[in-house]
């Protein structure tokens, strides 16, 4: 497609189109996809690392932080922090 819109001059099989397929070995077809369709828009020369820019998503997928754990325990200061850490040295000795 984009040899068709005159984005890229390398033939199929040649070096350079075999560099720019292992390089984006990482992205899904839908990320291909999405690079191919903004390439359409681009003026300028087209690298490879322009592509890989356009094949990045736009948005980061935040779903998995729900299944992080919450920090609920704020950490601990001053006094207290010494005392566990006196009672910490306490068990860790007598061992």
């Amino acid at each position: 497609m984009m040899l068709g819109f005159g984005k890229v001059h390398a033939e199929i099989g040649s070096t350079d189109f075999k560099i720019w397929l292992k390089s984006c070995r990482e992205f899904t077809t839908d990320q291909l996809w999405i690079a191919v369709r903004k390439v359409q828009d681009h003026k300028g020369y087209l690298d490879l690392a322009q592509f890989r820019e356009y094949c990045r998503p736009d948005r980061v997928e935040t779903s998995h932080k729900l299944f992080l754990p919450k920090h609920e325990l704020a950490p601990l200061k001053g006094e207290e922090l010494r005392a566990r850490i006196a009672e910490l040295r306490k068990i860790m000795s007598s061992k």
